[in-house]
């Protein structure tokens, strides 16, 4: 019998054997002088002695499902900060984040993470945050149809929030579906919030765009309000 058969012969012996054993194998082996790796068997010597152990196997790093849709909910969250980005939407989150030690971006994921599912789809648009700020929203917002393609946006100003004024600028967004993140700006009537009310209309392309958000801004533009979700119908 060569060498070569003789490990081989050897080796299928071990398969069903144990680390113990195996030793016992290679040590009572008088023919067994090879050192090195055979198959998964690494073959070794220290201190005269001959040793063998076997190789560990590649098991494939399967990802936890929880991680999985964890991952998918923030990859979704970010199609959706891109989106309001190009609307400049982001800079408000970029403001609100200085001196949190975190950027607009983080803060953004960390606001609307809940709204998403495990499949990186909207679960709930009434919990999507578009912008970000301290300016108080007025009370009794409403929004209602106002004809063809026309919807009317009422409100009152019976509580006097501080460091709001009637100068403060009424401001929209609307947002394609669940899947597909586009955010534009609708055709409105410019109005303040001291007019209590304004028209937002929608073009024939922008029919899918069902969903809007309403936010409050300082005449300045450098203060605003948490967006406020309508479903147009």
């Amino acid at each position: 019998m060569t060498k070569q058969i003789h490990y081989l012969y050897l080796y299928q012996i071990t398969l069903s054997c144990t680390q113990k054993q195996i030793k016992m194998i290679i040590q009572t082996s008088k023919f067994w002088t090879f050192k090195g790796k055979l198959k998964d068997l690494v073959i070794y010597q220290c201190n005269g002695q001959t040793y063998a152990r076997r190789k560990p196997d590649k098991e494939k790093f399967v990802i936890p499902e929880g991680v999985k849709k964890q991952q998918e909910r923030i990859a979704g969250v970010a199609a959706l900060y891109q989106a309001a980005k190009k609307a400049q939407l982001h800079e408000f989150w970029q403001q609100a984040a200085k001196g949190s030690g975190q950027t607009g971006y983080n803060l953004f994921v960390k606001c609307n993470i809940k709204g998403f599912t495990g499949e990186g789809k909207v679960s709930d648009f009434r919990k999507i945050a578009l912008t970000i700020g301290n300016l108080q929203l007025p009370d009794d917002l409403h929004l209602t149809r106002a004809g063809e393609q026309e919807w009317r946006l009422t409100w009152n100003n019976d509580t006097p929030y501080p460091e709001c004024s009637p100068d403060d600028q009424v401001r929209a967004v609307v947002m394609r579906d669940k899947e597909r993140f586009s955010v534009i700006v609708p055709e409105f009537e410019c109005a303040r919030r001291g007019e209590c009310e304004t028209r937002i209309r929608l073009p024939p392309e922008l029919q899918e765009y069902r969903h809007l958000f309403v936010y409050f801004c300082s005449a300045d533009g450098t203060r605003t309000s948490w967006s406020r979700y309508f479903e147009i119908a």
